[in-house]
């Protein structure tokens, strides 16, 4: 997502980048702040996982708002990692916390993934930093996915704040529209050096049709002022 050009090193792409665990944890409390989530979610599901980080973080903060403390009571965490296509996983390990390494855009994930929503209903929180390139496409996907999820499922997606502007995804925004922007401050760091760059950066949430919008739309998170990753 960057603007200068992140990801040079060791032949990196700007596409993959590390999230910073201050924007995360910023995350995790505004999900149990903003949202009647008493009952918790089924299953949190982190697309684009690379290190797990944002699932792992998020699941955590909500299983111990929850006071969650047994492997019963324990909530599925589901990472799929977008970098690794044709690896196949099992439906059967979804009572568990599984690595699913396949393209959340390919055809096993999707088919998987359809079965899955469709047999069980669940409220499922998605939570992702999507690869730039793929974002649209991700994004789309998920926000249709969830109606066919149980009532209170959500997804929260860490954007620039010019993804909203471009006539390329003008007609996805206008049919659906984000429900809340957290933008935040200072500016996160992805090169774990404290350097930024030119762009804004939010969290943005999308929740299925019909629910009420919330009572403020936009709202700054603050973060430390010497971010670390």
């Amino acid at each position: 997502m960057s603007s200068t050009g992140r990801g040079s090193k060791k032949g990196g792409t700007r596409d993959f980048y590390v999230t910073p665990g201050w924007c995360i944890q910023l995350l995790a409390y505004s999900i149990m702040r903003l949202g009647k989530h008493e009952d918790g979610f089924d299953r949190v599901m982190d697309i684009g996982a690379f290190d797990g980080r944002i699932g792992s973080i998020v699941r955590d903060h909500v299983q111990k708002r929850l006071k969650l403390r047994s492997d019963y009571e324990r909530i599925p965490l589901v990472m799929v990692d977008i970098k690794k296509p044709r690896v196949m996983f099992d439906l059967e390990l979804l009572k568990y916390d599984v690595y699913w390494k396949g393209s959340y855009l390919g055809k096993c994930v999707r088919e998987r993934l359809d079965l899955a929503l469709d047999a069980r209903k669940e409220k499922i929180l998605f939570v992702s930093n999507p690869p730039f390139s793929k974002s649209l496409e991700i994004i789309t996907d998920v926000v249709e996915r969830l109606e066919q999820c149980k009532k209170g499922s959500e997804a929260w997606f860490l954007l620039p704040l010019n993804w909203l502007g471009t006539l390329k995804r003008s007609d996805f925004l206008h049919k659906h529209s984000p429900y809340r922007i957290a933008s935040l401050s200072p500016r996160p760091s992805f090169t774990g050096d404290g350097k930024t760059d030119s762009s804004e950066y939010c969290w943005m949430q999308w929740r299925q049709k019909g629910t009420a919008p919330p009572r403020k739309f936009l709202e700054v998170l603050v973060g430390p002022t010497k971010c670390k990753r």
